[in-house]
């Protein structure tokens, strides 16, 4: 199963798919080459797809040599080719796309757990702005309150508005 779901993807990449397994089995041929370091990382990503992948590729237990975002492209259009199918193979790269953002959807259960953590979780890490979204830092001595600072002023700028001017960014 894993082998020809690694060939279908790899036949939508030009460059192709190879996967090398924590064990060093080497499945599919091509230039767009997934390294799974460690054995366990299919068992994570079949307990908590959502998490699995991208818990693993941040700790390198999964290393991709080659264009990350077409590789995850191709896993997408996989997905919307096959759209009929509600298998594991299409839930697990669903899941893993879902998790990275290319898939624009979201389940209300996922927004709730992030959203109704309540604003004592928040106000441990954000600034007293409350602002959840980047910042923009001129040095690195500048306090994260006068980087959300420069943030807006550079929104306002570039949007040719008025400093002043009240608005959520």
């Amino acid at each position: 199963m894993l082998e020809s779901l690694i060939q279908e993807i790899g036949k939508r990449l030009e460059e192709g798919l190879c996967v090398e397994l924590s064990d060093g089995r080497v499945l599919g041929s091509g230039n767009c080459k997934v390294k799974i370091k460690d054995k366990n990382v299919i068992l994570n990503i079949l307990k908590d797809p959502e998490m699995g992948f991208g818990e693993a590729y941040m700790k390198g237990a999964i290393e991709i040599d080659g264009d990350i975002e077409r590789f995850l492209i191709a896993c997408l259009n996989y997905l919307e080719e096959n759209e009929q199918e509600k298998n594991f193979r299409n839930s697990f790269f669903r899941n893993i796309l879902k998790y990275t953002g290319l898939l624009k959807f979201t389940e209300e259960k996922e927004v709730r757990s992030h959203y109704d953590l309540g604003n004592d979780f928040y106000k441990l890490w954000l600034d007293d702005s409350m602002t959840y979204s980047c910042a923009f830092f001129t040095d690195a001595h500048q306090s994260l309150e006068m980087a959300q600072k420069e943030k807006g002023r550079l929104y306002m700028k570039n949007c040719n508005l008025p400093m002043g001017i009240n608005c959520w960014i």
